[in-house]
């Protein structure tokens, strides 16, 4: 079954962390029930068509199964609650953030569970409308570009615009982020550091305006976004992350200055053609299960080499390709 969209609404404490949600599901057409993946939130109720509808939670399956539902319901609607993860780098976490903290994502492979309730598996695509409120003083990035924000007493509303289909992704919430900005065509292309570090995007956001030109002529089909943000978070369980449109990058593969040595440079400018990449292959296009994502890495790994070695020959990038991903490989 794929779901034609979420609509979701969030209102969101600083800096507890605690949140409640209101997820709007639409259905695909007319059908009894729907099983949604969730795993520690908890479920408030349900409705569809005005009316209140079973919620039964299975936490051994990690599933909320809901209905039947009235003949006329096209959408259901799903309120929850839930809490930023402290303890680990997983989910909606908390990162320190300079001397503040940030509330990020890491959804990748299956947590978008713990974040609202979805189908949280890599082949059912579906559009994300955001809408989420916070105390004034966070700003909020999330992988679409900002349509409104509303001042309603000390808290904002903000709703982004929808995304294209994909499986469930990212946001991320903070305080104080310095930004640098270049223009690639039609794309906006930011690096968001934290307080006072925005020039150490430049770099990264130098590279990722080359390699949108070099992926867009080897695909052969343009960027399809508005925005591409490289975010740093300092608390970061990986190299990077390639949700669409907001990438997230642990500090060391995104942010340099004048003493970032030569080889670290490189290290940034392999990691943002690497994580590029995915915004097509990946993005896009996308496996259907979790069990193919060799092939998903795999082809990112060798095309970003091959676009960084045209964009700096003197590096010798495939040879070091050959050395050292390929014998990794034999």
């Amino acid at each position: 079954m794929t779901h034609l969209g979420y609509r979701l609404a969030l209102t969101l404490d600083y800096p507890s962390g605690k949140y409640t949600g209101t997820v709007e599901v639409s259905l695909p057409g007319p059908v009894d029930t729907l099983r949604l993946n969730a795993a520690g939130i908890r479920p408030l109720g349900a409705s569809a068509a005005g009316s209140p509808v079973p919620l039964l939670e299975e936490a051994a399956t990690e599933t909320w199964t809901l209905g039947p539902f009235p003949g006329s319901a096209s959408t259901v609607s799903v309120r929850f609650q839930g809490e930023v993860n402290v303890s680990g780098l997983g989910g909606f976490y908390r990162s320190r953030h300079g001397e503040g903290i940030l509330f990020t994502t890491h959804l990748a492979p299956t947590n978008a569970r713990s974040l609202f309730p979805c189908l949280d598996d890599p082949k059912e695509r579906a559009t994300v409308e955001l809408e989420i409120t916070t105390p004034a003083g966070p700003e909020v990035i999330f992988n679409t570009p900002l349509l409104q924000a509303r001042e309603e007493g000390d808290r904002v509303t903000r709703r982004f615009a929808p995304t294209p289909p994909w499986p469930p992704t990212s946001s991320t919430s903070g305080w104080g982020f310095d930004r640098y900005t270049e223009q690639e065509g039609k794309v906006t292309v930011t690096c968001l550091t934290p307080p006072g570090r925005g020039t150490e995007g430049r770099w990264a956001v130098e590279n990722a305006r080359k390699v949108l030109r070099g992926y867009a002529d080897y695909y052969g089909q343009p960027y399809p976004l508005e925005k591409l943000d490289l975010v740093s978070v300092q608390d970061f369980g990986m190299g990077a992350m390639e949700n669409w449109g907001a990438i997230t990058f642990r500090e060391e593969y995104l942010l340099a200055n004048a003493s970032t040595p030569a080889r670290l440079k490189q290290r940034i400018a392999e990691v943002v053609a690497h994580e590029i990449a995915h915004q097509w292959f990946g993005n896009l296009v996308t496996m259907a299960r979790w069990e193919d994502i060799w092939l998903n890495e795999s082809f990112a790994t060798f095309v970003s080499y091959r676009l960084v070695d045209r964009l700096y020959p003197a590096w010798d990038l495939l040879g070091e390709f050959l050395s050292v991903e390929t014998g990794g490989a034999l």
